[in-house]
């Protein structure tokens, strides 16, 4: 009977320090345990990373192309046309577009980098598309035999009449 004792001692010990009652060891925490921690840390990361951005609507749709030869009212050697639509309730007063260019091999077709900062200075109504053409003449000095390619189209500023500014400098929102 004197080794029942000493057993049931050890056990009330046992359960002391693990805070079980049949001997199996348990970690404690406070409040969840670590797996449900983790479970509700990638919940969490899932609705930032993917439920938030559907909501951040980018207010235009912005799309590219370059053309090549002569068009002598507007360009010597080449031009960039965008189609720019404004897809907010505000009418925009003017927008910067930013456009890397490649020629047909991959390689920048400038001395000076491929990034092009072009500027639309007027009024676009709320959900209006305009046409827009920029002369790339002051960074080409000659006819390319093909056509450049756009690498990379964003709408980096925008100014609204009211007096507000939305800015994506680095091309973020991007589509």
């Amino acid at each position: 009977m004197k080794n029942k004792s000493i057993i049931g001692i050890e056990r009330g010990a046992a359960d002391e320090k693990t805070g079980s009652t049949n001997g199996c060891s348990a970690k404690k925490t406070d409040g969840l345990h670590a797996s449900a921690k983790l479970k509700f840390a990638f919940a969490a990361m899932y609705i930032i990373c993917f439920v938030f951005p559907f909501y951040a609507h980018t207010p235009y749709r912005i799309q590219g192309e370059v053309s090549v030869g002569a068009d002598a009212e507007l360009y010597e050697y080449g031009c960039v046309v965008l189609r720019f639509y404004n897809a907010s309730k505000r009418t925009v007063r003017k927008f910067f577009a930013v456009v890397f260019l490649s020629g047909s091999d991959g390689e920048s077709p400038f001395t000076e980098g491929n990034c092009v900062t072009l500027e639309y200075d007027e009024n676009i109504a709320p959900r209006t598309a305009v046409r827009a053409e920029f002369g790339l003449d002051d960074y080409i000095s000659e006819v390319p035999d093909e056509a450049y390619q756009i690498d990379f189209l964003y709408v980096s500023k925008i100014e609204y009449n009211d007096g507000g500014v939305w800015e994506d400098p680095y091309g973020v929102y991007a589509k």
